[in-house]
């Protein structure tokens, strides 16, 4: 019976395997057999000293087998026929279902052979292969390059199972077609022979498809990962010798098929003997204890270092095993070694005896180092993982220090790996405590330079690989694009759609770029992890849409017509084009205005000089564009007629029927009053002053021009409110350069079509005024209070005042309109003459009205009488009059010395400030030294500095020297009688006449003290003039009867008896 067997099995195994597997059943190389029901699983050794595992199957009268080798030719392999042969004994029912099995093969093959010899020039099957199963061998031979194969992982380091109890986890993918498949198909694949995606088992490998089987029969699926003790680890080696795609967290494990041995190292000291245990590689010398590291097995272990591995067979024992891991000497007697050496010979320790000189240290070569760069990219940062590379041979930094690489060993070269992980923390890397071996790149800024020139910067050395999330992120990082259209506008808006692309063309949600712009973040993170730039003009551009857009919908901002040009200084860049009607607005403001055929109805009209014209021509276009105007030209050029001829000419247009609100300082209010009466008589004009202001402010609908006072629009604001005005009309507009003072907070409640600012010095202190005055101006234009402290004060105060300045005028110069003297001076005469009209206050013209009653009185006294006699008393009463004009406090009477303000002086003290603002230098007359000492006490309160000059002045030509020749004293306060003639004071460009002297020749010499040769610039001379007092009289009196004003101011008294009493009652009347 047994030869029956021996003949059957002989003829489906093939001669090959019958041969082997005869010699493996006769050498014990069966190790064992476990029946369970009608599957048997035998071991048995292979010639390597590992064992295969056979799995044997029976049905009826049929046997089948499957084993962990890689044999497929036939349907028995030479470990399943020793399996066979091992339980033959006493089991008939195996030789029958081997002997059935034998037979009907033989015919398969008679068939076969008979059918393939008709067919012409093609050799039988029994010519060409051994007795088999030949439709397997068929599709073996069929199957072209396997299109599947698995990728097999450990969870943590290569493994160190030193018991039998010690687990690991394993993660295995399934690759078909480039997808990956989870590791639930193998079951599938193993029993049914197919899988998810159409994958069939046959697209494994013999090897692949042998560990599916083991993981099947030997692991424990836990979710996604399957866990192996210690021996079921050690089979999957066995398993998987060769294979690529094993890996673990140190890096990819290569099982090697050559066997490693234990080795006694004795060295004899004196009359002992020191002992080494250690684990020796034929040929090359004593494996490294550091990093060295086993698995245990059932029939030996596999011996570890780093992540190479071999094969250690019939030891088993894990304590005996770990003395060769530690390496730790055993001090022995001769007689020790001799009865050693005599176990080792006789096998009874599987190790051999070698003395010291034999048992050289590991020769190891130095290897050449090539830095290996991983990168990935996650929502972290930029990770890199960085390995070294010895001559195809990967290790990680902390791996062993010497390496198995093509049967030799090579030693790393430490400087090297020092040298390329200097240069990763170079670039920024630190270490990433959560992956061993791991970098990353966090900082926007070291990522983006890395990304820009650090990976170029490696040299040709360095073997760089990025996965596909770093290629695809690298690809979208880089510098935002943006560019803007117009969707939609009308008169009062537009809409402009903003599109904003990462670098491969990705959109980017504008609330994502705007949050990093408000955070200062000069990169923007990607939902991908990729790095967007924000370039510094988007950046700047985007701040400036974003300060003044009024609403926004995703990525579409709505503004108001005002910020048109602001918008377009920020969006000119990044546009497609022009054609918008806002943009064209731009277009327009942008260009030169010239006054070209500008009407403007008389008188006024043929008073404009035209650097005048020029200026109400562009209040015109500002008004047709829809935009409101600061006038900013230098003091004495003429801002009030200007504003006025824009208002004649809208009424002779009939452009409007709502009146115009001039607002102004309470000492400016009668010279607003005159100055439109006298430039534009058709306007109707009022001042808003006294008990009846309430009245006036109710009757606005039949006036043209209300003129009031900062102080009374405070009072009266409710008043106001119901009123919609053609202009505003902001005069000396630093009362509300304070955003937080009442003047600016009611100024801005105001409701009208235009609105205009009059100012000499828009920005005197601060860079906050700007934006106080165009908050009334145009709202929203600059942004809010905040919002423009973050774009301009605070990077000024940072040290970038100039560059802040320098945009800031950018975007208002559009709205400013200003002309120095110099600017014009070919227009100007050589002196321009001013008249400054002031308004008493109520204590001032109380007391002026009481002393001008006493001059009536004297008055009709001198009709009765001969007046002539009078004429002293009555010259004495005007001087009393001009004194309370300048100050009560110069009248020497009780009533005066109760009355501590003037109108004049507060005009003074307000014209100044401005006039220095301008760099103007100013000398100050008066014919009462006593007025000069009050003047000066406010200059030393103010902190101005100041020259002084008076009859008691004895070195007076120091002063002026000194006045002339340093620049930094602005003011020189002189009387008029002392400093009137023989001076030479071209260092000021200004003349203040602070009360009227009977003599205009002696106001004209006193002008000319800087009006004369060496004066290069226009000078100005301005006079104070008391409104309806006996001031504002002898102006008047000087027009109508220019020849009897002479007489009366001529100076000699003998001619002041040709004054009639007609002339006096003008005076006093």
């Amino acid at each position: 019976m047994a030869s029956d067997l021996h003949k059957s099995l002989a003829a489906l195994a093939g001669k090959h395997a019958w041969d082997n597997g005869m010699r493996a059943f006769r050498d014990g190389a069966v190790l064992d057999a476990s029946p369970n029901g009608k599957v048997t699983e035998v071991r048995v050794a292979n010639s390597t000293g590992r064992f295969e595992r056979v799995q044997l199957r029976f049905r009826k009268n049929e046997v089948s087998a499957r084993c962990s080798c890689s044999w497929r030719v036939t349907p028995f392999c030479e470990h399943a026929v020793a399996s066979l042969l091992f339980l033959n004994t006493g089991n008939p029912a195996i030789q029958a279902a081997v002997a059935e099995m034998a037979a009907a093969e033989e015919k398969e093959i008679e068939a076969e052979a008979e059918g393939a010899a008709a067919a012409e020039d093609v050799p039988s099957a029994q010519s060409i292969m051994p007795p088999a199963r030949k439709h397997t061998l068929r599709a073996l031979l069929l199957q072209s390059s396997s299109p599947a194969h698995l990728e097999v992982c450990v969870d943590g380091p290569a493994p160190s199972l030193e018991s039998r109890w010690n687990r690991i986890e394993l993660r295995v993918d399934l690759v078909f077609e480039m997808r990956k498949y989870s590791a639930s198909n193998i079951k599938r694949l193993v029993e049914v022979g197919t899988g998810a995606g159409g994958m069939r088992l046959t697209d494994f490998s013999l090897q692949e498809q042998q560990f599916m089987r083991l993981l099947l029969t030997q692991a424990e699926m836990v979710g996604a990962r399957y866990v192996l003790g210690a021996y079921d680890v050690a089979d999957m080696f066995h398993c998987l010798t060769g294979f690529h795609n094993l890996l673990s967290g140190e890096g990819r494990l290569h099982l090697h098929a050559e066997p490693i041995e234990l080795l006694f190292v004795s060295k004899g000291e004196d009359e002992y003997f020191r002992v080494l245990p250690r684990f020796g590689l034929p040929e090359h010398g004593l494996l490294p204890q550091k990093g060295a590291k086993m698995v245990i097995a059932r029939g030996g272990a596999w011996v570890g270092l780093g992540c190479d591995y071999w094969w250690m067979p019939g030891v088993s024992d894990p304590s005996w095993l770990r003395c060769f891991l530690t390496g730790e000497s055993i001090t022995m007697t001769p007689e020790d070694i001799g009865r050693l050496s005599k176990a080792c010979e006789d096998r009874r320790l599987p190790a051999r005896l070698v003395p010291d000189a034999e048992a050289l240290e590991l020769h190891a070569a130095h290897g050449q180092c090539s830095p290996v760069l991983t990168l990935d990219w996650s929502n972290v940062g930029v990770m890199a993982k960085l390995e070294f590379e010895y001559g195809g041979k990967r290790v990680e930094i902390e791996g062993p220090d010497v390496l198995w690489e093509k049967k030799r060993f090579i030693s790393r070269d430490s400087r090297a790996e020092r040298a390329a992980l200097d240069t990763l923390r170079d670039l920024g890397f630190i270490r990433y405590p959560q992956r061993k071996d791991s970098y990353v790149l966090r900082e926007p800024e070291r990522l983006w330079e890395f990304l820009d020139k650090g990976v170029t910067s490696l040299d040709s050395n360095w073997q760089i690989y990025y996965s596909s999330r770093f290629s695809r992120n690298r690809m979208s990082s880089g510098h935002i694009t943006f560019n803007v259209t117009t969707r939609a506008e009308s008169n009062t808006w537009f809409d402009l759609d903003c599109d904003l692309r990462s670098a491969d063309g990705e959109a980017i949600n504008l609330d994502e770029v705007l949050a990093a712009i408000r955070n200062r973040q000069e990169y923007l993170r990607l939902k991908t992890g990729a790095l967007a730039t924000i370039p510094a003009g988007l950046r700047q551009s985007l701040e400036i849409l974003l300060g003044r857009a009024e609403q926004q919908t995703g990525n579409r901002l709505r503004f108001g017509r005002y910020a048109a040009v602001p918008v377009e200084m920020a969006v000119s860049p990044f546009s497609d084009g022009a054609g918008a009607a806002w943009r064209k607005v731009c277009e327009r403001l942008s260009q030169p205005v010239v006054a070209g055929n500008l009407h403007v109805p008389n008188p006024v009209g043929d008073m404009l000089r035209d650097y005048q014209k020029d200026g109400v021509a562009w209040l015109g276009l500002l008004e047709d564009c829809g935009f409101h105007a600061v006038l900013a030209d230098e003091m004495g050029l003429g801002k009030t007629i200007q504003a006025l001829a824009v208002l004649a000419r809208r009424q002779a247009l009939k452009l409007t029927d709502k009146p115009t609100l001039v607002v102004c300082p309470t000492s400016l209010v009668e010279n607003w009053l005159m100055e439109a009466q006298r430039f534009a008589p058709q306007l109707r004009a009022v001042a808003v002053h006294g008990a009846e202001r309430r009245d006036i402010i109710s009757q606005f609908d039949q006036i043209d021009l209300a003129i009031t006072s900062y102080a009374l629009l405070r009072r009266d604001i409710e008043a106001y409110q119901p009123v919609e005005f053609d202009y505003v009309i902001l005069d000396e507009a630093q009362h509300i350069k304070n955003p937080d003072t009442v003047n600016a907070r009611t100024c801005k409640s105001l409701r009208s079509d235009h609105r205009l600012i009059l100012t000499g010095t828009p920005v005197e202190n601060a860079m906050y005024e700007i934006w106080s005055l165009f908050d009334f101006l145009l709202p929203g234009m600059l942004g809010s209070r905040q919002q423009f402290r973050d774009r301009y004060e605070a990077p000024a105060a940072e040290g970038a005042g100039k560059a802040m300045a320098e945009e800031l005028a950018r975007q208002i110069r559009p709205f400013i309109l200003r002309r120095t003297k110099k600017d014009v001076l070919s227009q100007l005469p050589p002196k321009m003459e001013q008249l400054v009209y002031c308004e008493l206050e109520a204590t001032q013209r109380q007391l002026y009205d009481s002393i001008l009653r006493a001059g009536n009185t004297l008055l009709q006294r001198a009709r009765k009488e001969n007046w002539q006699t009078s004429r002293f008393e009555l010259l004495a009463l005007l001087m009393r009059l001009r004194q309370v004009c300048c100050h009560p406090q110069l009248v020497p009477l009780q009533a005066a010395a109760k009355v501590k303000t003037s109108a004049k002086l507060d005009h003074l003290m307000a014209l100044l400030p401005e006039m220095l603002a301008e760099g103007r230098r100013v000398l100050v007359f008066s014919q009462f030294t006593s007025m000069l000492t009050l003047i000066e006490a406010e200059l030393k309160k103010r902190g101005i500095p100041y020259e002084y000059l008076d009859g008691a002045t004895k070195n007076r030509l120091d002063k002026v020297n000194r006045f002339n020749a340093d620049p930094s004293i602005p003011i020189f306060l002189i009387s008029l009688k002392a400093g009137g003639t023989g001076l030479n004071l071209t260092g000021a460009d200004t003349v203040i006449h602070y009360d009227q002297w009977w003599n205009p020749m002696v106001e004209d010499q006193a002008t000319d003290r800087t009006h004369r040769i060496g004066q290069l610039n226009t000078v100005t001379a301005i006079k104070l003039v008391a409104r309806h007092t006996v001031e504002e009289k002898i102006l008047k009196l000087q027009d109508e009867k220019r020849e009897l004003f002479n007489q009366l101011v001529g100076g000699a008294q003998s001619r002041l008896g040709e004054l009639t009493a007609e002339d006096f009652e003008f005076l006093l009347g």
